[in-house]
């Protein structure tokens, strides 16, 4: 990075990979989208089950998102697990394949950027450290993360 009164560049971005994976866990523990209905459009088979064509069907990104077959220690906060790419279609919280959302790049460009300004322009400290997080129905914390946010005089 160069000096404090430099705007960001994209080069800035692109070198801000520790960042991007801790956004990238962030997004596999909540993503801002659950899932979505798609059209069974043929009869098919799961679990034993006959889904007929045509049915509504409902898929949740939570099922892989916490698989300790795709992802080991599904609830410990770990950003390392993305020094590698996942394996496709486990970790989906923009959708995966022709059906990934049009804003990805701009949403990840967006994140980078906050994140960016947040360090380095405000303290922030929770205020209840080790808050439980509970599941109901998706994982969120007990007392909703309440945090103390003062800005850096510079």
């Amino acid at each position: 990075m160069r000096g404090e009164s430099d705007m960001l560049r994209v080069e800035d971005l692109s070198a801000m990979k520790y960042t991007w994976r801790v956004i990238q866990e962030t997004l596999r523990v909540q993503p801002s989208v659950n899932g979505a209905f798609r059209d069974a459009i043929i009869d098919l088979e799961y679990n034993g089950y006959t889904i007929p064509k045509g049915w509504k069907i409902m898929w949740t990104n939570q099922h892989s998102h916490y698989d300790p077959a795709f992802f080991p220690n599904p609830d410990c906060f770990d950003p390392s697990r993305f020094e590698s790419p996942p394996i496709p279609f486990t970790y989906v919280p923009f959708g995966g394949g022709p059906r990934i959302c049009p804003g990805y790049d701009f949403a990840k460009m967006e994140m980078l950027v906050f994140v960016h300004h947040l360090v380095k322009n405000y303290q922030w400290s929770l205020t209840h450290p080790d808050e439980p997080i509970i599941r109901n129905p998706t994982p969120r914390t007990a007392r909703g993360t309440p945090v103390r946010i003062t800005k850096i005089e510079l």
